[in-house]
């Protein structure tokens, strides 16, 4: 009779030091003639968004925005009356130069 042995293999996930990642919630409001405007909590990511050249063009049709070190993730979308949309966003940045974390993003 032959008896077959299985090893259960764990597979090794690399650990990251997320203490210098940055997540922030951001709401994007826009609209057809409408400057964007920025709800964020963080008055430099404000005001680096409000700036930000095709930040809605990008959002609308890749779901992403990248730039100086943020990377805008688009979570959800609504669209109102009046051509009028609103953009559920979270800002991604890594806050150090540690640079597995940094590779990654």
């Amino acid at each position: 009779m032959i008896q077959l042995q299985a090893r259960q293999i764990v597979a090794s996930i690399p650990a990251y030091d997320l203490a210098s990642l940055v997540l922030e919630p951001v709401t994007i409001i826009s609209g057809s003639g409408l400057k964007h405007v920025v709800l964020a909590q963080d008055p430099q990511l404000v005001e680096y968004l409000d700036a930000a050249p095709r930040l809605v063009e990008r959002l609308a049709s890749e779901g992403v925005f990248q730039n100086r070190g943020w990377r805008i993730l688009k979570r959800g979308e609504t669209a109102y009356q009046g051509e009028r949309v609103l953009y559920d966003c979270l800002a991604i940045r890594v806050a150090s130069s540690n640079s597995s974390i940094a590779a990654k993003f």
